[in-house]
């Protein structure tokens, strides 16, 4: 610990990346011990952890993952990865079973991507270390599965489904066993996120207005809270720097926006347009959130600095947009569709089309810093539910 805190200190630490993973090397340190970020980061929230971390003066972002990034020399995109990644196709993987897969995410502790689904007996999640080989893993029950996110805080990953009976949740501590919950309540629960400075998930969904948002602060007990419309709210996501939860629904006419600074009391704003939006996700270094959607004439998405005024931006084409992630290190968006497609955005204004290995239902797309990879997990095809980006660390220069 006393290592970590003289870089933390930036006493005699340099800055650097290599091919593996952006890392902290203390430059008189002997052996050249490395640091991941993530172990940086967990330690920046341990050591402010009896102060107002919770969203620093006033939601500025301060003592915030972001906020350590820029004190580090981090915060400007490796535009020469980012393009290496724009420029090159996406490759296909093999799935672990030919489920339908609705949600992947990383979880940077475990090195895995994990990924749930809404069918197959017994095997509705698989996990992979680099998002080519999977593997099945047995899941709490077989319902229909969702969404899936990780807290690193809690060392915890939390999937939520639409079915079942009372147990419309299931946690695991590594992405292999896994755990029923008992789920606030049968709603048809879409989408879940782990706010670090709350210490709360958030889930919601579809339903009644008292059955479509549930919070608990450690995936286990659950607590129901009352929407400020029933709307389908398919995602949900959380600005440290804002101090604040924003949830996207599908219908509700432009009335498909709810925020909220606790997850308790949420508050209903407005759109440009009225869309299917299917994904909404927040990127620090950008100051946005962008949602993406799966109708509309041209504009299929749009962004927002506050979470309360949206301004609608022109996609590459008009897919059926249904992942969406931010890959800080290289400044990028990427977007998959149930079309097959990929779109990609340095700023979420000016979009450009990828070209994905198979015209496959890409549902959910997570990106792993360590890695320098997007994973995508899909609905249909044979042996090959799955697909990531090529690295972005790898680059070859001339020696």
């Amino acid at each position: 610990m006393t290592t970590i805190r003289k870089i933390v200190d930036m006493t005699a630490a340099t800055v650097m990346a290599d091919a593996d993973a952006l890392v902290v090397r203390q430059a008189a340190a002997s052996g050249g011990r490395k640091l991941t970020l993530s172990t940086l980061f967990g330690y920046l929230r341990g050591k402010f952890a009896g102060a107002p971390i919770l969203v620093g003066e006033g939601g500025t972002g301060s003592r915030t993952p972001a906020s350590a990034r820029r004190a580090l020399g981090l915060a400007v995109p490796n535009v020469p990865k980012r393009r290496r990644l724009t420029g090159s196709a996406w490759l296909s993987s093999t799935s672990a079973a030919d489920n339908d897969w609705r949600a992947v995410c990383w979880a940077a502790e475990l090195g895995l991507f994990v990924a749930v689904g809404a069918s197959g007996t017994g095997n509705r999640v698989m996990t992979s270390p680099d998002g080519v080989t999977w593997t099945a893993r047995t899941s709490a029950a077989d319902n229909n599965w969702r969404a899936v996110c990780w807290s690193p805080d809690l060392g915890l990953l939390v999937a939520v489904g639409d079915s079942g009976s009372g147990n419309r949740v299931m946690t695991s501590p590594d992405g292999i066993t896994w755990t029923a919950r008992a789920s606030a309540a049968d709603g048809g629960w879409y989408a879940v996120c782990w706010s670090p400075q709350l210490a709360l998930f958030v889930a919601v969904g579809y339903g009644t207005v008292s059955t479509q948002i549930m919070t608990s602060p450690d995936g286990i007990t659950w607590t129901t809270r009352t929407s400020p419309s029933a709307n389908q709210w398919f995602s949900v996501d959380w600005s440290a720097e804002l101090g604040l939860f924003v949830a996207v629904s599908v219908d509700g006419g432009t009335n498909q926006v709810m925020t909220s600074p606790d997850g308790t009391t949420w508050s209903l704003r407005s759109v440009p347009a009225s869309r299917s939006w299917t994904r909404v996700r927040w990127s620090a270094e950008l100051g946005i959130f962008l949602a993406v959607a799966a109708s509309g004439t041209g504009t299929r998405a749009m962004t927002s600095p506050d979470g309360v005024t949206w301004t609608l931006r022109t996609t590459a084409a008009d897919n059926t947009w249904y992942g969406l992630a931010w890959a800080p290190e290289i400044g990028l968006w990427a977007a998959v569709s149930s079309d097959g497609t990929v779109m990609t955005s340095p700023d979420g204004v000016v979009w450009t089309s990828g070209t994905s290995p198979a015209v496959l239902a890409y549902r959910s797309l997570a990106w792993s810093s360590e890695l320098g990879v997007y994973a995508a997990i899909a609905s249909s095809g044979t042996g090959n539910r799955a697909m990531t980006s090529v690295s972005a660390h790898a680059i070859t220069y001339r020696s």
